[in-house]
């Protein structure tokens, strides 16, 4: 049975309230299944963004080696081919 707001009742047919009942036990069933999900689809990405962050740090760290290591060939180059010191 359900009461509405100025004091007076009525009576729902029973297939009605049988379908607002199963309606709400689902949403209660959504709700608790999205909100861990949710908060792991979270974690992870914010896992993923530490990677990335990690990853271009690493990266960074790689392309100073590379320009240092062209540059020291360059260099080694220049003094093979003018003779160098002897």
């Amino acid at each position: 049975m359900i009461t509405v707001t100025d004091g007076t009742s009525t009576l729902l047919p029973f297939g009605l309230e049988f379908a607002l009942v199963l309606a709400a036990l689902s949403f209660v069933a959504l709700v608790a299944c999205v909100v861990p999900i949710a908060f792991e689809i979270r974690r992870r990405v914010m896992r993923a963004a530490r990677l990335v962050e990690e990853m271009r740090r690493r990266a960074d760290l790689l392309l100073d080696d590379c320009r240092r290591t062209v540059r020291n060939v360059g260099d080694l180059a220049a003094i093979t081919t003018t003779g160098g010191p002897r």
